[in-house]
């Protein structure tokens, strides 16, 4: 096969370009990959359970370096408090509130016309793996998200609904299988608009600038991930409208339930903290903005 260059390929032209291009590209999503993976284990390290080890270890340490010394039990004993209080229910319910006190309120149907928006941007959050029914390949947060979209496209047809969210492995991309949920819901081709490259909040928020413009648009996330996702819109200079779904704290039962340590209360205890460490990085990233979330339900 016989391929044509201009003169001047081999002094900076094309193919030297385009090859320098795709290895610039390779080592950006390299380099990308390792970040994430780097951030993903230091908050890990810094939720509860990750606490606890790193109090146990540290504790186990010096007790063997010194039996007679006070400070080994005690860092041992620390941790398990540490984990006891984050395990009860409460604790993750009251760490949830405060997140999603700011967040609004459900959208409704008059507030929904009222606004004449035109897009409607759902986030998504994980996605299972394995070969699974489309019902069941989304996490419950992007499930109640990709439903709630569905929910506002229905009283606004004319508008797109926009499907975020990438994945290590493109083929894996949480937004297809949030598009898959809502064409089963009746949304139709035309109506859908994915975006499959990003990793994280900020990165979402970036690559969807060139799309949304300054235009009002419905943002859609669970409740406690809201603060944070507007926080990031708006530092990208995108105009959200509050919608969230997928509340945790809309009830508060003071039951003995609430008072017994274990794994639901965990759970909720690490999602909450997860959000207060993104929005502390924020804030020291110079992010922070000051307006509230504008709500529909508010």
């Amino acid at each position: 096969m016989l391929f044509i260059y201009p003169a001047d390929s081999f002094f900076g032209g094309s193919p030297c370009a385009a090859l320098s291009g795709r290895l610039r590209c390779r080592c950006k999503i390299n380099m990308d990959a390792l970040a994430f993976i780097a951030r993903l284990i230091v908050s890990h390290s810094l939720y509860p359970v990750g606490v606890t080890l790193w109090l146990g270890l540290l504790g186990s340490f010096l007790w063997k370096r010194n039996p007679r010394s006070r400070m080994g039990p005690f860092m041992i004993s620390l941790g398990l408090l540490v984990l006891l209080v984050f395990s009860l229910p409460i604790t993750g319910w009251l760490l949830l509130w405060g997140l999603e006190s700011e967040a609004g309120s459900y959208a409704g149907p008059e507030q929904i016309k009222a606004k004449g928006i035109k897009a409607i941007v759902v986030l998504s959050g994980a996605r299972r793996t394995g070969s699974r029914p489309v019902t069941d390949r989304l996490s419950s947060s992007s499930a109640f998200r990709t439903m709630e979209g569905v929910r506002l496209w229905r009283q606004n047809p004319s508008a797109h609904l926009y499907l975020s969210g990438g994945a290590l492995m493109k083929k894996n991309s949480v937004a297809r299988g949030m598009a898959d949920l809502a064409r089963f819901m009746g949304v139709p081709d035309d109506a859908l608009v994915l975006e499959t490259e990003s990793w994280n909040t900020e990165e979402q928020a970036e690559l969807l600038v060139s799309k949304l413009g300054k235009e009002p648009f419905f943002l859609v996330t669970s409740a406690c991930h809201m603060p944070r996702a507007i926080t990031l819109f708006r530092g990208k200079g995108l105009n959200p409208v509050s919608c969230p779904t997928d509340f945790s704290t809309v009830d508060l039962d003071f039951g003995i339930e609430r008072f017994v340590p274990g794994a639901k209360g965990l759970i909720m205890s690490q999602e909450a903290l997860h959000e207060y460490m993104g929005l502390a990085w924020l804030w020291l990233k110079g992010f922070w903005a000051e307006e509230s979330p504008e709500a529909p339900g508010k």
